[in-house]
């Protein structure tokens, strides 16, 4: 079944036709959160634009519709490699939280952050100890976590201000029909698809299609593998499986938009209906689907105290074995950009990132992204026989 946000419409809103004969300024490939911001800026400055996004996208772990200052699980980990580029990393989140309240409906609240045995607890204290000169969060330890949520099974919590809920299915909608009134161009393409770039770069899909364009931005995980080709040790396609319980034994604090584990594998949100959602994820391929279904339902029964899930359906997403997102030109084909790998954190950082691009590409500049060099495809792409 699909997410319990409803159905997905049948087809992208009515903008201009794609024009074959037409040379666009920017083609972008997926119907992610960075492209919609990157064609909302480049709309305001009169840029002819066309999207292309396969029908029926798969359910992915952004339809949670929660923000929150990414990388959680693996800041310690990743600090002592990016320095002050972590700051730049906190600040694109602040400007994707600032891009979403000014283009749409959002609810601001917190996220509670948790540990569920003594080296977690550990390790989110020594996250804490730096991270908090940065962005503000509040470490307690078990008892005090109950306050904000039942948790029959943590060593503590970090309590994470200023973040956001909305409803992801009503605003990415909201956005596809703004950009179709600003008149850009959108037509459903199927998989494979291809690029070929020269002095410009023409994409390719299904039986003849072809559209010509002064550059490409790739920005959809799944489409990325597509382009870049399988196996790539990098890039990780994940799985998942999302429930649903109509029924909580316990109230949701209103003061949080969202739960996670200290690992990012559970994350928790309230449905506006009442409901509450838990997404479990894990890296494809690893143990059985069995195995990890099994390990999840007993978290959420034993840690928060949902069982016997009212419906369940499929998750599937990319992320990275850095944790970072791959963002910039292919190295080697420049007219040829990419955005993806933003794991689960694409409401946190998609609508910044887009943005940033699209200073890039109006030859404006972007201050945020040349402070990001961790993100740059050439990390991977350009090293010899990848």
């Amino acid at each position: 079944m699909t997410s319990p946000w409803g159905a997905p419409g049948e087809s992208l809103p009515a903008g201009p036709p794609v024009d074959p004969k037409l040379h666009y300024d920017v083609v972008a490939v997926g119907a992610s959160l960075a492209n919609l911001f990157l064609l909302l800026r480049l709309s305001e400055h009169g840029c002819r634009t066309a999207l292309l996004a396969p029908p029926m996208a798969p359910q992915s772990s952004c339809d949670l519709g929660v923000t929150w200052p990414g990388l959680t699980e693996h800041w310690g980990i990743l600090y002592p490699d990016l320095g002050r580029q972590a700051e730049a990393m906190v600040r694109l989140f602040q400007e994707s939280n600032a891009l979403l309240g000014a283009h749409g409906t959002v609810r601001g609240g917190a996220v509670l952050q948790c540990a569920s045995n003594p080296t977690e607890f550990h390790e989110l204290a020594a996250e804490l100890s730096w991270l908090n000169r940065l962005w503000p969060r509040r470490l307690m330890g078990a008892a005090p976590a109950t306050n904000y949520f039942l948790l029959l099974k943590s060593e503590g919590a970090a309590f994470v201000p200023d973040c956001l809920s909305l409803h992801p299915r009503q605003y990415r909608e909201h956005l596809l029909d703004t950009l179709a009134a600003r008149g850009c161009s959108m037509v459903e393409m199927t998989l494979p698809f291809s690029l070929r770039e020269s002095a410009d770069v023409t994409v390719e899909w299904g039986s003849g299609c072809a559209l010509r364009s002064e550059l490409v931005v790739v920005s959809a995980s799944l489409a990325s593998l597509d382009l870049l080709g399988s196996p790539r040790p990098w890039l990780v396609p994940m799985s998942g499986t999302g429930y649903r319980f109509s029924r909580p034994q316990e109230p949701w604090n209103q003061s949080l938009v969202a739960v996670e584990t200290q690992r990012g594998h559970l994350m928790l949100a309230p449905h506006p209906d009442g409901s509450w959602l838990a997404l479990a994820l894990a890296p494809a391929g690893g143990e059985s689907d069995e195995g990890y279904l099994g390990w999840f339902l007993r978290e959420l029964d034993e840690g928060f105290g949902l069982r016997n899930p009212d419906e369940s359906w499929p998750l599937r997403f990319c992320s990275t074995v850095d944790g970072l997102p791959l963002v910039g030109p292919l190295p080697g084909a420049q007219r040829t950009w990419l955005c993806a790998g933003l794991g689960s954190r694409s409401w946190s950082w998609g609508p910044a990132l887009g943005s940033e691009m699209a200073r890039v590409l109006l030859g404006e500049g972007s201050e945020l992204l040349s402070e990001l060099p961790a993100l740059r495809p050439s990390r991977w792409l350009g090293r010899p026989g990848r």
